[in-house]
């Protein structure tokens, strides 16, 4: 695949994100959550990276929800430069 047709792809997967409606992607998100909380990767986890959700994308904060809840450590992507680091997340109290 050339880098122009990447590119047109991703921006295409992109626009399809934002059209979805706000039901929509509540739904997306409770589907997600529901395939992921009973994955052994998942149960058997004790650190796990995520992301906050940008541009429509789903939404992993159920999941972060239940991972904190059962104590596990959790880490959010920080980008500066090239080099992306992983933070620890507590939510605000």
């Amino acid at each position: 695949m050339t880098d122009d047709r990447r590119q047109a792809l991703r921006e295409n997967l992109r626009q399809t994100r934002r059209d979805l409606s706000q039901d929509q992607q509540t739904i997306a998100s409770q589907d997600l959550f529901a395939a992921v909380r009973e994955l052994d990767i998942f149960t058997g986890a004790r650190r796990l990276a995520f992301y906050m959700p940008i541009d429509g994308e789903i939404d992993p904060r159920l999941i972060i929800d239940l991972a904190l809840a059962e104590g596990k450590s959790c880490f959010l992507p920080v980008i500066s430069g090239t080099n992306p680091e992983f933070i620890s997340f507590a939510p605000f109290e």
